[in-house]
């Protein structure tokens, strides 16, 4: 599997220099949902979520997210009511500058802490979330929105979000 394939799986037999049946020692861990290394463990060293994850819980990073995110996509989606994700100091960077989306949340009730997140289209965005908070947050060079809070209409309206202490610089708009 090559990098940047969005079908990855565990490639250990092929010989293409991709896993090549060497556990472990030829390819990284893509922390993509995957056993990219061949050592049968799912992206060991990976920074709590993976890039394009989906996450069905709580989180806390333990390390940076370089992500290559196309347009319409997500580095991290958060579908769950009532959950955290603490990214603890760290960034969620995109090197698809202007495209995609940081933070893309949609459950309800849900908190974003301590996350810097830059290099996409929506750092961080509430997509008819409510009750959920971003606090102590950066948004930096974002080409249309550093936070933005959406209602997509009235069968999903947001309400009663809460944004407290967070920064926003470089971004097309930053706190929307």
């Amino acid at each position: 599997v090559k990098p940047g394939n969005a079908n990855s799986y565990c490639d250990c037999d092929d010989g293409d220099g991709y896993g090549a049946g060497i556990s472990g020692a030829e390819s990284p861990d893509w922390c993509d949902g995957f056993d990219n290394n061949c050592n049968g463990q799912i992206d060991e060293g990976c920074a709590g979520a993976a890039c394009g994850q989906t996450l069905a819980g709580g989180a806390t990073l333990t390390g940076d997210l370089q992500c290559d995110m196309p347009g319409g996509q997500a580095a991290l989606v958060v579908a769950a009511d009532n959950v955290l994700l603490d990214c603890d100091g760290f960034s969620i960077t995109n090197s698809n500058a202007g495209k995609g989306m940081g933070i893309l949340v949609k459950g309800d009730g849900v908190t974003v802490t301590g996350c810097v997140v830059g290099g996409f289209d929506h750092g961080i965005y509430l997509y008819g979330s409510s009750n959920s908070t971003v606090e102590e947050s950066i948004a930096v060079d974002n080409s249309l929105y550093g936070i933005r809070v959406h209602s997509p209409g009235a069968d999903k309206p947001s309400a009663n979000d809460v944004i407290i202490n967070c920064e926003a610089a470089g971004n097309g708009k930053g706190i929307y």
